[in-house]
């Protein structure tokens, strides 16, 4: 992997100096990310069924974050990944890497007992969002999830107690359980704007 160059002694230590090949660090950078590299920064890695009734997952990473997972015959999202947009790139390598899934056309990954109707034309569309941990207004954490965004909100506590301004601070999200919580507006994104 590397060559020595030179060696010094210097009051009794002893420097060595190495020459190390650019791609060999590349080779070395890629290792510490996750999965089998599938294009750019993106990688994956397939997953048995966890139970009997279970499917082939895939999940895919980009800088070896998570970033979704797909059941294999159903299409259908696991571990929670509704709504969730497959990115162009990683989309077409997949499509044609692993032809036998099923891929969503629309590139979001969906399940059938999700009632949800992602298109952007619908005059109720919902944009998906991805939810960071969070506290609550009782401090309790709200770890990371998917879901839906509904609107923004004002809230009194956030903007100063109702000291006399108003400002959107909060957005009302509906978690995949169908509940609707109230997430500060630093701790989401939207993922239709073009992953």
């Amino acid at each position: 992997m590397k060559e020595e160059e030179a060696s010094y002694e210097v009051e009794g230590i002893t420097f060595k100096i190495f020459h190390i090949v650019e791609s060999e660090i590349q080779q070395l950078n890629e290792s510490r990310d996750k999965g089998r590299p599938l294009i750019g920064t993106f990688s994956y890695d397939i997953h048995k069924p966890h139970n009997p009734t279970g499917e082939y997952h895939l999940i895919l990473y980009d800088k070896g974050k998570e970033i979704l997972a797909m059941n294999k015959v159903s299409g259908t999202a696991h571990d929670g990944y509704h709504g969730i947009r497959i990115p162009n790139k990683a989309y077409g390598v997949l499509k044609n890497r692993f032809g036998d899934w099923n891929w969503p056309d629309n590139q979001i990954i969906e399940s059938r007992e999700y009632t949800y109707i992602i298109d952007k034309k619908d005059p109720h569309y919902i944009r998906p969002v991805r939810v960071n941990e969070y506290k609550d207004d009782d401090m309790h954490t709200i770890g990371q999830f998917f879901g839906f965004f509904h609107r923004f909100a004002d809230d009194p506590f956030m903007t100063g107690g109702g000291r006399g301004w108003i400002e959107k601070t909060v957005a009302l999200v509906e978690n995949e359980d169908g509940y609707v919580l109230k997430v500060p507006m630093a701790h989401f994104r939207f993922l239709d704007s073009g992953l």
